[in-house]
């Protein structure tokens, strides 16, 4: 049950979570950064070198998202955790 609930949030959170990154100066400082980075590095490659390169990105972007999720639902489970042994320890003195 809790996973149904936990999925059926998760694109609500996302979101939220994407809008949290838009608006904080330090993201997207380290987003110029890296994008400055990245052209340097490709600059001087073959076509080749280049798609290997684009691919390896976003393969590591893609399994930096998987955790990035993974972490975060994590989070979302120990949040609930705590609140319902919180809830539990209250009624218990009840």
């Amino acid at each position: 049950m809790r996973e149904d609930v936990l999925e059926a949030l998760m694109p609500y959170l996302v979101e939220r979570l994407g809008r949290v990154y838009e608006r904080n100066k330090d993201y997207r400082q380290a987003i110029e950064r890296e994008d400055k980075i990245y052209e340097k590095l490709k600059q001087g490659l073959t076509q080749e070198q280049k798609s290997q390169l684009d691919e390896y990105f976003v393969a590591t972007k893609a399994m930096a998202g998987v955790c990035e999720k993974l972490s975060y639902q994590q989070g979302i489970r120990d949040l609930f955790s705590f609140c319902i042994s919180m809830i539990s320890k209250r009624e218990d003195r009840e």
